[in-house]
């Protein structure tokens, strides 16, 4: 799917079709526009403003939220891979290239607040860079909707395998750096540090096997990463990768389906005790492992199980 997609000379988007049967062309959503009054040397009249709000625009034009096709999983790694789109909503035409987003009405985004930001094209990216937008990629994937839940990571499977391809030729560990269930092994510590996101309905876990307990992609429903990942991995004297192993349902895709897996850390065993979180009081457990070793300290916030998640 990523060749198709990124080899297109330009893609048409049907965003505001809701499934397969509509089409991308339909009645408009009528605007409401505000008459100003207008004055050139001895020219008057008026002229009829419509008005963005400033605080939804980069949500509601770049991400486009509101459009059916902006919920599905599948759409997203082809509208990434796309090197030029035209989406065609319910309000205007929207045309996105890697050096920006443009609408009708003229709003206009650069490509650091448009294409970049949903992981499109990566061009020489740092180490922290391709991390970080993976971590952003997967998010925003999450939020998205699966008709077939068995296609978790199928349906991101295009995706992967172009970071992959692109990820930085300098960085000291790219010999080591294995996709796994949907993390990677270069930076895996970092990428387990995932967390069920409590906003949203709660995740379950799929009834049948789809990856072992530890990816995001054994959960059902919206993820999300913390500070944690934004600032690199903070366990390297605590924590080790020893080694990652993965069944794969077909040998020779790599990013694809799994049966069965496991990973081995090597830690640094420590004793904790509990103290109250005090006025930030945690709703699902009320407390912190705080940990020491030597002058310094830590702690650790514990989760219930989203599967057995008290709280709707």
């Amino acid at each position: 799917m990523h060749y198709v997609y990124n080899n297109s000379t330009i893609t048409i988007a049907a965003s505001r079709a809701a499934d397969s049967s509509k089409g991308f062309l339909g009645k408009r959503l009528e605007r409401t526009y505000v008459p100003v009054p207008f004055r050139a040397d001895e020219i008057y009249g008026q002229v009829l403003a419509y008005i963005i709000p400033e605080e939804t625009v980069a949500t509601v034009h770049v991400y486009m939220e509101d459009q059916p096709l902006s919920t599905r999983s599948w759409a997203l790694q082809e509208r990434c891979m796309s090197r030029r789109t035209l989406h065609f909503t319910d309000s205007q035409i929207f045309f996105e290239c890697e050096q920006g987003f443009a609408s009708e009405d003229c709003y206009y985004r650069v490509p650091h607040l448009a294409k970049f930001c949903l992981g499109g094209h990566l061009k020489e990216p740092t180490r922290e860079q391709w991390h970080d937008k993976w971590c952003e990629v997967v998010t925003r994937y999450s939020r998205r909707k699966l008709a077939l839940v068995d296609d978790k990571l199928v349906a991101l499977a295009g995706l992967a395998a172009y970071f992959s391809s692109c990820y930085p030729r300098d960085a000291p560990s790219i010999l080591n750096n294995r996709y796994i269930a949907g993390l990677w092994l270069d930076d895996l510590v970092r990428y387990l540090c995932w967390a069920p996101d409590w906003s949203s309905p709660s995740g379950l876990r799929p009834q049948k096997y789809r990856a072992p307990t530890w990816p995001w992609a054994s959960l059902d429903g919206a993820i999300e990463y913390g500070y944690i990942s934004r600032m690199g991995s903070p366990f390297s004297e605590l924590t080790v990768v020893q080694d990652a192993q993965l069944d794969l349902e077909y040998p020779g895709n790599l990013f694809g389906e799994i049966v069965g897996g496991w990973i081995s850390l090597g830690v640094t065993k420590v004793q904790p005790y509990l103290a109250p979180l005090g006025p930030y009081t945690d709703p699902v457990g009320g407390f912190n492992f705080t940990f020491q070793i030597g002058a310094v300290g830590f702690f650790l916030r514990p989760h219930w199980d989203s599967a057995s998640h008290p709280y709707p």
